[in-house]
C-alpha cells in the first residue's frame, strides 16, 4: 500500500492558493479551505500535517472530509485527474469514489465503463480451445478501467530498489531453471 500522507503533501504542494494564485496551498489555508466547503470551523494546519505524516487517519466513514479534500485539491490543480483521486484514496486505503462522488467533483470527466464480471461472459456458448478468446475479452475490459496498467505494473514496481531487483531476478532465475529440469 503506498503512503497516503505522502501522496496528501504532494498533491498539496503542487495545488496552488485560490486566493494568492502563485503561491501554493498551505497546510493552514487548505485546513480552512476545509471549513469553507464544509460549513464549519475547518481543521488545523497541525492536523493537516498529522495526515501528511500519517499521524493521524481521517476516518474511513467520513466521506464528507475525504470528498471535500479532492475537491479543493482538484479545484487548486493538485489533483488533474479521476484516476489521480482515487489513487491517492487507494493509499489511505479508503474505497474510490462511486458514481455520484464522481459526477460531482469529476463533471467534465467520462463516466467510466461499468465492469462487465467474467461471470457474465458465458463461457459454455463458447466453442472448446476458445481461451484465448476469454483472455483477449477480459484484457480489452481491463485496459478501459481507469489507473490500468499503473496500477498493476508500474506502481508496485515504484519501491523496487536495485538490491530488490536484483535477487528476485535470481530467484525466478532459479525457480525457471529448476522448472525446466524437473520437465520429463
Amino acid at each position: 500500500m503506498d503512503n497516503f500522507g505522502l501522496r496528501l503533501r504532494q498533491h498539496r504542494e503542487q495545488a496552488r492558493d485560490p486566493t494568492k494564485k502563485n503561491r501554493r496551498l498551505s497546510q493552514q489555508r487548505l485546513g480552512e479551505l476545509l471549513g469553507q466547503v464544509r460549513g464549519d470551523d475547518g481543521v488545523s494546519g497541525a492536523t493537516i500535517s498529522n495526515w501528511e505524516l500519517d499521524n493521524a487517519k481521517i476516518d474511513k466513514d467520513d466521506r464528507q472530509t475525504l470528498t471535500t479534500l479532492i475537491q479543493i485539491l482538484y479545484e487548486c490543480h493538485g489533483l488533474h485527474s479521476l484516476d489521480e483521486a482515487n489513487t491517492l484514496l487507494h493509499a489511505g486505503n479508503y474505497r474510490a469514489l462511486d458514481g455520484s462522488e464522481q459526477q460531482r467533483l469529476f463533471p467534465n470527466e467520462p463516466a467510466p465503463l461499468a465492469p462487465t464480471s467474467p461471470t457474465r461472459l458465458q463461457e459454455e456458448s463458447l466453442p472448446a480451445g476458445t481461451n484465448r478468446q476469454l483472455f483477449v475479452t477480459l484484457w480489452r475490459e481491463l485496459r478501459t478501467r481507469p489507473g490500468f496498467p499503473e496500477q498493476i505494473i508500474i506502481t508496485p514496481l515504484h519501491h523496487w530498489t536495485p538490491h530488490k531487483v536484483f535477487w528476485t531476478t535470481i530467484w525466478l532465475g532459479l525457480w525457471l531453471l529448476t522448472w525446466f529440469l524437473t520437465l520429463p
